[in-house]
């Protein structure tokens, strides 16, 4: 029989970490209600939908491993699963573990809850790394579920792929490291979110841009695939942190998981996933009059500027891929080549974007009709972007986001300094408000446009 609110011993590592979790939680729900403005009328709002989709409350079985090395700084263990015999550098993987907790603590963010017991697999309140050659990167698991804590609590356990001779190693120990933080946060965490914060926290705390490369370029190349996947996107988060933020490279999302945590009902046998961060960002964005959709249509159009296109505004941090992170046009059309009508190269998932180049350095006095029609029962974000000879943003004209309607209408007369524009759209999902888009859903069907682009004669 389990007793809530007996104290017993503890170490300090452990005292630490619940001071942490403490901390962070209070700081996230302020953070949430003074930057996103997520306020009474919001939190009125119904949030999610009342199901049982997250992970089971069981928790994860441990992988079967032999004990390497313990740190007595921040209770970090490591553990080789597999052959006791294979050679690993303990010492570089102890050390790789400290960072990156050392980080999430100078971040402000909760050190992963230990699991409070001692045993073969550590001390009382380590937090476990598992080293696995079979995995292909770093994630976080979860022991069961704590049933004296106030919101859906248990212990995260590290998995990330054995030492490597590059800086992968470190970089995936750091991502196992964020994606523990994100579902010690809320053990309701689906994998995509956990995954996204990991991806971000590893990208800004340990960054290796020959490991990053092929998870970019691969986003870049399918832009259609959406934010969820198969590549989760941890760029969704950097770019609500850079929009929203004040400052705090991971404030933002690690509010949005703190404020949307809340407690599995008595009995469950799974965690409840709702209202998650989206939820919670839909809410807040709400009440500053702004929507998801048009979240996700800044998002797209700040992704056409990433790597060799950079323009140092949009997106931080992603020169360094170059022409790996070119988002992919589906089409490059010049102005005089105009009537033209146009479609994607696949469906777009949910989430998923399109984008097409009309070059107009030669068409500074002509005037822009452009018409956008797509699939019944589904929603699509659209906008014009004016772009210069250097890549630079000039300026933007954007489509309403209608629900129940199959198209919309779009024109432009205003070239002036434009080398070309850039028609950016994004697939939002259903058209059905109670059923808005989300991580913990099944695969929504894809869907597809057209685009008619003509010149408008006024004569």
């Amino acid at each position: 029989m389990v007793r809530c609110g007996v104290p017993r011993r503890a170490t300090a590592t452990r005292a630490r970490h619940a001071s942490h979790a403490i901390r962070a939680r209070a700081l996230g729900a302020l953070v949430a209600l003074a930057v996103l403005g997520l306020g009474a009328r919001a939190g009125a709002q119904p949030l999610g939908r009342a199901a049982d989709t997250g992970r089971a409350r069981a928790g994860d079985p441990r992988p079967a491993a032999v004990p390497l090395r313990c740190s007595t700084e921040r209770g970090g263990c490591v553990h080789l699963v597999g052959d006791a015999r294979t050679r690993v550098d303990a010492e570089r993987a102890t050390r790789a573990l400290e960072r990156a907790l050392a980080a999430a603590e100078l971040l402000g963010l909760p050190l992963p809850p230990g699991d409070g017991a001692a045993g073969e697999v550590g001390p009382a309140g380590s937090f476990d790394l598992y080293l696995d050659a079979a995995a292909p990167r770093g994630s976080a698991r979860l022991g069961p579920a704590d049933p004296c804590a106030a919101t859906d609590v248990a212990a995260p356990f590290a998995i990330a792929p054995t030492p490597d001779a590059s800086c992968r190693f470190e970089h995936e120990v750091t991502r196992a490291v964020g994606a523990a933080v994100a579902v010690g946060l809320d053990a309701a965490q689906s994998d995509v979110v956990a995954d996204m914060y990991g991806g971000l926290f590893a990208a800004l705390v340990e960054p290796c841009t020959g490991s990053e490369i092929a998870a970019v370029a691969a986003r870049a190349a399918a832009p259609d695939a959406g934010i969820f996947g198969p590549e989760p996107d941890p760029a969704f988060l950097s770019y609500l942190a850079d929009a929203f933020g004040r400052g705090d490279p991971v404030g933002v999302p690690t509010a949005l998981m703190a404020t949307a945590a809340q407690r599995a009902p008595s009995g469950a046998t799974r965690y409840r996933d709702e209202p998650d961060l989206f939820d919670a960002l839909r809410a807040s964005l709400a009440v500053r009059g702004k929507t998801f959709d048009g979240a996700l249509l800044d998002f797209a159009v700040a992704r056409a500027f990433e790597g060799s296109r950079s323009d140092g505004v949009h997106l931080d941090d992603t020169e360094r891929f170059g022409d790996f992170a070119r988002v992919r046009f589906d089409w490059v059309v010049p102005f005089a080549t105009l009537p033209r009508r146009l479609g994607p190269r696949d469906h777009l998932r949910a989430s998923g974007s399109s984008y097409l180049w009309l070059d107009v350095s030669q068409a500074a006095e002509h005037h822009l009709q452009a018409f956008f029609t797509w699939d019944e029962g589904r929603v699509f974000r659209w906008t014009l972007v004016r772009v210069d000879a250097e890549g630079r943003e000039l300026g933007r004209l954007d489509a309403p986001g209608v629900y129940g309607a199959d198209g919309v209408h779009l024109s432009m007369a205003d070239f002036q300094g434009a080398a070309g524009i850039l028609v950016v759209g994004v697939h939002v999902g259903s058209d059905d408000r109670s059923a808005p888009l989300d991580p913990d859903d099944p695969v929504e069907p894809g869907a597809a446009y057209l685009v008619t682009l003509y010149e408008h004669d006024e004569k």
